[in-house]
């Protein structure tokens, strides 16, 4: 399921991203190139938006900075223009805030009334079995196009990385039915997970980011899940033996990789670390 932390957190003033927006495979898509180029890649990266899509600041800075690490970088509207809008953002701060005037404190009703219409209008449409296949899609037509490259081409290899609703998706990709789609998975605070049952399932590399005051998963889920993982590498040595990671931030919480302030240096680092492990991840497998 989806929580108030799914919908909070700050909106990044501080650069402008630098990609550019075309429609690819049917679906408006944001794409960040490496400095040389789309032809110097070494591997393909495409996100999973959390709520706020395609279109969200935050979410499009984290692809120039998969991009300038190597990396050709898609972000998809899999939302089919319906992800939550920004004010939602802001009403979510207006309602956990302490109020300083008794006008903050009246103003919170319908800061709340918002936040709700706001949250539910968008998840409504974008429940996970709703849109699931919009991203199954993408990737299917991704994949096949990157194995038609053929030596003439490079075809690259194509990793996923999922950001809180886009967490659940990427669990599934790594699923045996879809998992020849991709080659390898990053998510940090994913949502709408069934635990441990989307653990279990999991047959390719897979990689997970989790801050210890995350209310969607909890330490003991996060402990659980790393115990799974490591035996499905047992049982299934080819495709995961020493091929799964599970690290906990302490004191972060949900949404840490994405929308953080930017003011607090601990939060600013620990977002940085997730940066860092999920490139790591990409470079091990993709490139």
């Amino acid at each position: 399921m989806a929580c108030p932390d799914c919908f909070s957190g700050f909106e990044r003033t501080d650069s402008t991203p630098v990609g550019s927006e075309t429609t690819l495979y049917g679906l408006p898509t944001y794409v960040a190139n490496p400095q040389g180029g789309a032809d110097s890649a070494k591997g393909i990266i495409v996100i999973i938006a959390d709520i706020f899509g395609w279109q969200f600041v935050n979410n499009r800075l984290l692809a120039d900075t998969y991009a300038a690490a190597g990396f050709r970088v898609y972000l998809p509207d899999f939302m089919a223009g319906r992800a939550a809008k920004i004010w939602v953002l802001e009403a979510v701060d207006r309602i956990v805030t302490p109020g300083k005037t008794w006008a903050d404190t009246l103003g919170k009703p319908a800061a709340v009334f918002w936040a709700v219409v706001g949250a539910a209008s968008s998840l409504w449409f974008n429940w996970p079995s709703a849109s699931f296949p919009r991203v199954k899609g993408f990737f299917e037509k991704l994949r096949a196009e990157q194995q038609s490259a053929g030596p003439a081409g490079r075809g690259l290899k194509i990793g996923v990385a999922g950001f809180c609703w886009g967490g659940k998706h990427t669990l599934t990709l790594t699923q045996k039915e879809y998992g020849h789609l991709i080659d390898a998975a990053f998510t940090a605070h994913p949502s709408f997970l069934s635990l441990p049952g989307d653990i279990e399932k999991v047959r390719k590399p897979l990689a997970i980011a989790l801050g210890s005051k995350d209310n969607m998963v909890s330490v003991k889920q996060a402990q659980d899940a790393e115990k799974m993982l490591i035996k499905l590498g047992d049982e299934f040595p080819d495709e995961l033996k020493g091929k799964t990671e599970v690290k906990i931030y302490e004191g972060a919480g949900h949404g840490f990789s994405v929308r953080i302030d930017r003011v607090n240096e601990k939060q600013v680092e620990q977002a940085k670390e997730a940066e860092t492990q999920a490139l790591s991840w990409f470079d091990r497998f993709l490139a």
